[in-house]
């Protein structure tokens, strides 16, 4: 009859079979190597688990952690080890090095999570999306936070320190200008826990519905009306707050924000006129051949230094390629006059949620034309 230790052993030995192919690349003395880690920490995480929650979990599967190199991957000796308990499945990480009871887990990610998102929406209410960044243990699975103290629901502090990173807070057309309203979470969050924490307030529910790869799109002014960040400590380094508000404008067919220098005293407004379509001929051999116009077409100048960031609507293009990372067909069409030599150019788009964005850069004497095309070849 089997031990205990000889079931897990076999079992293990079971569950390594389909993942072998993962370490192809591993030799024959480096695959038994793994194996050794990996049955270790799978030890190791039964101890871990019933120590800190006191019970005992199912392994269904471990796995040695790798480092990234030049060529492909180094195994190492810390490891992966998916359980199970009561339906509900979670990971530990721990060392298969030796015999330790010392590790990290999310077996109550949901419920910390959870209380951090009603933490913070009791001193800010309204709070639509709350995205949480992990502290990066390892370079696999490093969007998953694993926490190496037990949550016991009045220490959240002790808990996410180390383990959360940063976190973005989503809300829709909530005032954020009154710092006095943060000063309880920048202490919790930034300066006790060390947590860098943003705030968006959304002109409109766009951002909520958007995977969360895309929330990056908030931090531009045609989704966000305000920004605030709390200080925080960074080691030895504190982190200042900062606050934004930003003014959207709408002109013909799109939306722009102007910006200025920082110490600049001297501002005004840029000047838009929709003009005659520039000839898409005009732009051949420099970046595009054969394009055709695929916008109407503006015409912009202002009177003193300014960036104007202009949001076009996919939509209101014409034609748009959506396909691939810069989409390459549709072009940003530009004429600049005024500053020396003319420049007629064509460059690649970048998209900003449902938007076609395109910073511009202006000074007294600038007159710039563009319009969007599209290039079939």
């Amino acid at each position: 009859m089997m031990t205990a230790k000889q079931k897990i052993s076999a079992a293990f030995m079971l569950l390594s079979v389909p993942y072998l192919f993962l370490t192809a690349c591993d030799s024959a003395e480096q695959k038994a190597q793994n194996a050794k880690w990996e049955e270790q920490a799978t030890w190791n995480a039964l101890a871990y688990i019933q120590h800190k929650y006191g019970f005992v979990a199912e392994v269904t599967e471990a796995n040695v952690d790798r480092r990234q190199g030049w060529i492909g991957t180094q195994p190492l000796s810390d490891v992966f080890v998916d359980m199970t308990y009561e339906g509900r499945e979670f990971t530990v990480f721990i060392t298969g090095e030796q015999a330790s009871d010392a590790g990290a887990d999310n077996y109550q990610a949901a419920e910390i999570e959870q209380t951090v998102f009603d933490t913070v929406n009791a001193d800010i209410p309204g709070l639509q999306v709350l995205d949480l960044y992990a502290v990066r243990k390892t370079e696999r699975r490093y969007d998953m936070a694993l926490y190496e103290t037990k949550f016991d629901g009045s220490n959240l502090a002790e808990v996410i320190t180390g383990s959360i990173a940063s976190m973005q807070c989503f809300y829709q057309d909530t005032d954020l200008s009154q710092k006095k309203d943060f000063a309880a979470l920048e202490k919790l969050l930034g300066k006790q826990c060390g947590i860098k924490t943003e705030f968006f307030s959304c002109r409109n529910a766009d951002v909520f519905s958007m995977e969360k790869a895309k929330h990056w799109c908030a931090s531009h002014p045609v989704y966000c009306k305000q920004f605030r960040s709390l200080a925080y400590s960074d080691g030895d380094t504190v982190i200042q707050s900062e606050y934004q508000s930003y003014d959207l404008r709408k002109y013909g067919d799109f939306y722009y924000a102007v910006s200025y220098n920082k110490d600049q005293k001297e501002k005004s407004d840029p000047v838009f006129q929709e003009v005659t379509p520039v000839d898409p001929a005009a732009f051949n051999g420099r970046g595009v051949r054969g394009a055709g116009t695929a916008s109407k077409t503006y015409q912009l100048t202002a009177d003193v230094p300014m960036k104007v960031q202009i949001y076009y609507p996919c939509s209101a293009i014409e034609i748009f390629d959506y396909d691939g990372y810069m989409h390459s067909k549709t072009k940003f069409g530009r004429c600049t006059r005024g500053d020396g030599e003319p420049r007629d150019q064509a460059d690649g788009v970048t998209l900003v949620g449902e938007y076609a964005y395109e910073e511009l850069s202006l000074r007294e004497g600038i007159e710039i034309t563009f319009e969007y095309l599209y290039d079939p070849d």
